[in-house]
């Protein structure tokens, strides 16, 4: 319904003949849609940890580590590339032709994300960092499939999205720089624009919540 009233919006402005936008009559009853809160408690991270190491795809398990320790958006941290990760500066970039919100998101790498992807870098001269049979490795929910019947948890990557930002809060990382670690841009928020965090600002706080998933994941 969303999709209708903003086509037929557009339609309208080149059509004065047509008839009123069918969705008014919603505009005071649209069904609430309750935001999704599922993430991994405390007791759960050192049981995924561990099933994410028995993965039998290395690449698998090395796409949702990094997912974990970075909460990054999975398409913008599957399509990693190469190009994209500067392991001097430790450093990664997602240009804003990849990112959801058309922002250019650079991050710092923590201990945990450095190793990790200094040993891929090691094994191959690949174009992307988790490659799969048609490029890139876009699609992870084999993987979590093998979890959950391993250890009877569901959980998604946007999950894991969400239980870094969870980390970050119970960390004290503040909420200007939790937003700006998983590139989330709130519209009605207009202040915020005015906030421009520098990575090296950002690389203590994703170090904070790196220390503290490893703590909790007994790494």
């Amino acid at each position: 319904m969303m999709m209708l009233r903003t086509i037929w919006n557009h339609a309208a402005d080149s059509d004065e003949n047509l008839p009123a936008n069918p969705t008014r009559r919603l505009r005071r009853a649209w069904f609430p849609i309750e935001r999704r809160t599922r993430h991994l408690n405390p007791e759960q991270l050192p049981v995924f940890y561990k099933a994410v190491l028995k993965l039998p795809s290395p690449v698998q398990r090395d796409l949702l580590l990094t997912l974990l320790f970075t909460g990054m958006r999975l398409n913008e941290c599957a399509s990693l590339e190469w190009a994209d990760v500067d392991l001097a500066s430790k450093t990664l970039t997602v240009p804003g032709t990849r990112t959801k919100n058309k922002r250019t998101l650079t991050l710092p790498l923590t201990t945990f994300t450095y190793k990790l992807l200094r040993a891929r870098r090691d094994l191959g001269n690949t174009r992307f960092v988790f490659p799969g049979r048609r490029g890139y490795l876009s699609n992870s929910k084999h993987a979590f499939a093998q979890i959950k019947e391993a250890t009877g948890i569901k959980i998604s990557a946007h999950d894991l999205r969400r239980t870094f930002s969870t980390t970050a809060h119970n960390c004290g990382v503040p909420w200007p720089e939790i937003k700006a670690l998983i590139n989330h841009v709130d519209r009605k928020d207009t202040t915020a624009g005015y906030v421009i965090i520098a990575t090296a600002t950002l690389r203590a706080p994703a170090q904070r919540v790196c220390d503290r998933l490893k703590t909790l994941c007994r790494v």
